[in-house]
């Protein structure tokens, strides 16, 4: 029997029936633009759609117009909700949302867990959001793809870099790296953090800290990778919370990447 993760944070993060997710994706997607240029890589924010749907539509939308070719997506985020050093898979063979099932590629699990600073730990899955507010988006965008789910939590951009050189890196892989920017300044002090660490992404910087990324850890190694393939992302649209419900406190800085 196949032991699936089920969606945790539909109905919170974004809707969960079928019909209105998918007209709320279909919505975001054809509102953003997109070019025939075939991304190596996202970098995207995991808010709730109402907060960062738009910002992160810009980035799925380039995936949606070239991606059918991709036959692996490997999603890199924060875990908000587990004290993780190192790097956590889950043991499950499927991930669930109300769009369907998505299947974990076994073997590159199985290949990433030789590492000793890999563990296998379903409970820092359980209820993270970080991963699975990309799951809908790849939905729509993608056909016949495997997952590999993996939460980054304390880590060295060295260390994240050689996890990755245990990936494939091929045009049939895509990375997702998920992370919002800065969180809980009034609307300028945010804005200016904000542009701040854009900066350091355009110019693959790797000194990122948590507090301007809560995905620091995976972005930073990230980067390192792209020096080493070539890569360059490429803002796409900025913005923060206060930009999207009106609120100028206490906002959360969202950005969105392809990387080519």
């Amino acid at each position: 029997m196949m032991k699936l993760r089920p969606a945790a944070v539909a109905g919170m993060f974004y809707p969960e029936q079928t019909d209105e997710l998918a007209a709320l994706l279909a919505k975001l997607l054809l509102s953003a633009e997109g070019n025939k240029l075939t991304p190596k890589a996202l970098i995207v924010p995991h808010a709730g759609y109402a907060y960062s749907g738009q910002i992160a539509a810009a980035a799925y939308r380039h995936l949606q117009l070239t991606g059918n070719h991709i036959k692996n997506v490997i999603l890199m985020g924060p875990a908000h909700r587990y004290p993780l050093v190192g790097f956590a898979l889950p043991s499950h063979d499927a991930f669930s949302t109300p769009l369907g099932n998505i299947p974990i590629n076994q073997g590159i699990r199985s290949n990433l867990c030789q590492r000793e600073d890999v563990e296998v730990n379903d409970f820092a899955h359980v209820m993270e959001h970080s991963l699975e507010v990309q799951l809908p988006f790849l939905q729509m965008c993608l056909t016949d793809f495997f997952i590999v789910p993996l939460l980054v939590g304390k880590a060295t951009a060295e260390d994240v870099f050689e996890m990755c050189e245990l990936l494939p890196l091929n045009k049939e892989t895509l990375f997702v790296v998920s992370t919002d920017l800065s969180h809980f300044n009034d609307y300028a002090q945010a804005k200016s953090a904000d542009d701040e660490t854009i900066t350091k992404i355009a110019t693959l910087q790797t000194n990122i800290q948590p507090e301007q990324a809560c995905g620091a850890h995976a972005l930073n190694g990230f980067l390192l990778l792209c020096k080493y393939a070539r890569w360059q992302p490429e803002l796409l649209i900025a913005k923060n919370s206060g930009d999207m419900n009106g609120s100028k406190h206490d906002v959360v800085g969202y950005a969105s990447f392809i990387v080519r």
